[in-house]
């Protein structure tokens, strides 16, 4: 199977090509901008920018593709005008493709029939912008793809090695006996461990399934409640008040403004099962190098 993948060079992409690396059969080839994958056996690496895919003299050809760096209408654009034969495409999307709201499934959101001229207003900050572009891409593949495209929609994703460092973050301040600031404390969302994220990548590389999907753990998480486990594990009590007006430091990365969770009857109706919460989070946040022991 000749495999490429756009992005991919960590977190949940680089499980992927370590796990891809140990089939048999599988010709892997990565695209990203540094033209580098840690500890990869046999991947070929190519150094280029997505936005320009002609003057990366990739094939065009491919049996499957995994799209971590497709942000919006352009990024998508590109692919479908570059590559000819795909047998299955996977794209990387999120559950930010959603407004906020409870037990969402796929059809809260329906590339098929969202106007693709729908424009940000011009003060939209960072989080809106990437709901936008992500929304646009789904849709770009939802009607112009020649080829099944499967769009994936992530949730919060947790690991040992999330670069991002958001539950570090929490056990740190807890640690410190300094605030976390919450708005919304209760309000709950969707998790899923890295690893999951992966295998669910690898299991699904058969192409048997293509449209949205929501992947994630099947119970929620909320500010308060991802404390309230720090606190049971490091034994250091997590202080959380609400956001004072103008703080830019000490928000929980973690907080949406309201219940924003996902329903994956889809996945499991497909025949795939994720983790629940309590089998890894415990687990994550007593790791040493979570919490600064070393």
């Amino acid at each position: 199977m000749k495999i490429l993948i756009i992005g991919g060079n960590r977190f949940v992409g680089l499980r992927l090509v370590h796990m891809l690396d140990k089939l048999k059969g599988c010709e892997v080839h990565v695209l990203n901008r540094t033209g580098q994958v840690a500890h990869s056996r046999s991947a070929v690496v190519h150094k280029g920018d997505r936005g320009n895919l002609a003057q990366t003299h990739l094939d065009r050809d491919w049996d499957l593709i995994y799209d971590f760096a497709c942000f919006n209408r352009r990024d998508a654009e590109s692919a479908l005008n570059y590559f000819t034969s795909v047998r299955s495409y996977i794209f990387i999307s999120t559950v930010s493709v959603y407004n906020l709201g409870v037990d969402l499934k796929e059809a809260a959101f329906d590339p098929a029939t969202w106007d693709l001229a729908t424009s940000l207003t011009a003060d939209a900050h960072g989080g809106l912008a990437y709901q936008h572009g992500k929304r646009q891409a789904e849709t770009v593949f939802t009607r112009s793809a020649g080829f099944p495209v499967l769009s994936i929609r992530f949730p919060v994703i947790l690991g040992p090695d999330d670069y991002t460092r958001r539950l570090e973050f929490h056990i740190e301040r807890a640690k410190a006996g300094e605030t976390i600031y919450a708005e919304k404390p209760d309000a709950r969302f969707s998790m899923l461990h890295a690893g999951d994220a992966a295998d669910f990548l690898l299991w699904a590389r058969d192409g048997k399934f293509n449209g949205p999907l929501n992947v994630a753990s099947p119970e929620t998480m909320s500010v308060r409640g991802l404390c309230a486990q720090i606190e049971l594990i490091t034994g250091k009590r997590a202080n959380i008040l609400p956001t004072p007006k103008g703080a830019s430091e000490g928000i929980s990365p973690y907080c949406p403004d309201g219940d924003w969770f996902m329903n994956c009857d889809r996945m499991r109706l497909m025949g795939f099962k994720t983790k629940s919460i309590p089998e890894w989070l415990p687990e994550l946040i007593g790791l040493p190098e979570a919490h600064g022991r070393k």
